[in-house]
């Protein structure tokens, strides 16, 4: 995702309107190479945009912001065709992935294209707003990597040292809390209508236990069917839960994460009632507390040890810090060379 860091620190996400709205009032003008104007619909238009995003309106000081990043995006871009710097539609294609993949990480789940789209609307961009965006983006990628490209390309990988002093200080934040890994039968009786029904579902989910007890395999309950063997009414389901997970004992209820913490590993549980329903759970595995060393892994998806997700943390912290400070020292360069103008008044609506 670091091309993604790069622009999220380059426009902070600013995307304005494809195209301007006829001029009323002009909330900036801007001349590096070409003399550009940010009217005032247009500028309503690109704050409105981080106004629902936000859910209130901005503050005269955001909007002050907003216009700087917007005038910068403005300069980057007129410098970088002033040096004929371009990109093709497979370099647009390629980032707008990128973008999937990052709301993809926000909603931790895979989305189709017309989801994407979707959001993307939902946010107040067109889809050729959207692209506009990215292509205006990587032209002024293009132009700082050109210009200091040899700062960036050679950020220099935390140390050992850098490390163990994280580690370190932040030792209390390293620790693994008590988790059960998991599967269940959940049925839920919410599906049936009449009262009659929802108590056979209760006596279903009671025989299946009995059934499990006396040597059925529990994996082989992935659907579960009411009496009439016509409404489904069950299915398996993995999990993993954490001591302090408070969310899971909020949505469940007391006795399904009591019993969760009571079971010994391969025991199957009775009928467990929860807010939602009936369940029969087997542990698979019970993980206790501990402190992390930095050679653990991160529980529970163990992808990383602790060693190196620090590196990682510090790593985009650090390369954040310094794609921050380029973009700074360019656009201020820029400014110097430009003719800006701004409205202020016009900010006061």
């Amino acid at each position: 995702m670091k091309n993604i860091l790069f622009l999220l620190i380059l426009g902070g996400m600013v995307m304005t309107t494809a195209a301007a709205e006829p001029i009323d009032r002009p909330v900036a003008m801007v001349k590096l190479t070409e003399s550009e104007v940010v009217s005032l619909n247009q500028f309503k238009k690109t704050a409105e945009t981080f106004e629902k995003q936000l859910k209130r309106d901005l503050t005269l000081e955001e909007k002050k912001q907003l216009l700087d990043k917007l005038i910068s995006e403005m300069l980057l871009v007129q410098a970088a065709k002033n040096e004929r710097i371009t990109v093709t539609d497979n370099d647009i294609a390629t980032m707008r992935a990128e973008y999937k993949k990052y709301y993809e990480m926000q909603l931790n789940r895979s989305i189709t294209e017309d989801e994407f789209r979707k959001v993307i609307e939902q946010s107040g961009l067109t889809w050729d707003a959207l692209n506009s965006e990215i292509k205006k983006q990587l032209i002024a990628k293009k132009y700082v990597m050109k210009k200091k490209g040899n700062v960036l390309n050679n950020i220099p990988e935390p140390t050992n040292q850098e490390i163990e002093d994280y580690y370190f200080s932040n030792q209390s934040k390293f620790v693994s809390p008590e988790m059960v890994r998991f599967k269940q039968i959940y049925i839920n009786p919410s599906l049936l209508t009449t009262q009659a029904q929802k108590d056979d579902a209760k006596k279903k989910a009671q025989a299946i236990v009995q059934e499990i007890k006396a040597g059925a395999s529990f994996d082989n309950y992935w659907e579960v069917y009411d009496s009439t063997g016509q409404v489904k009414i069950g299915t398996y389901m993995p999990g993993i839960t954490r001591r302090d997970d408070t969310k899971t004992k909020q949505v469940f209820g007391e006795d399904f994460f009591n019993e969760l913490f009571k079971l010994q590993p391969n025991q199957v549980s009775n009928v467990v009632s929860s807010k939602l329903g009936y369940h029969i759970i087997v542990v698979i595995e019970k993980i206790p507390f501990k402190v992390l060393g930095l050679n653990d892994v991160v529980p529970p998806q163990n992808a990383m040890t602790v060693k190196t997700f620090i590196q990682k943390t510090l790593a985009s912290a650090k390369e954040q810090e310094i794609t921050q400070n380029v973009l700074t020292e360019i656009i201020n360069d820029l400014k110097k060379q430009a003719e800006i103008r701004i409205f202020e008044e016009y900010l006061v609506w």
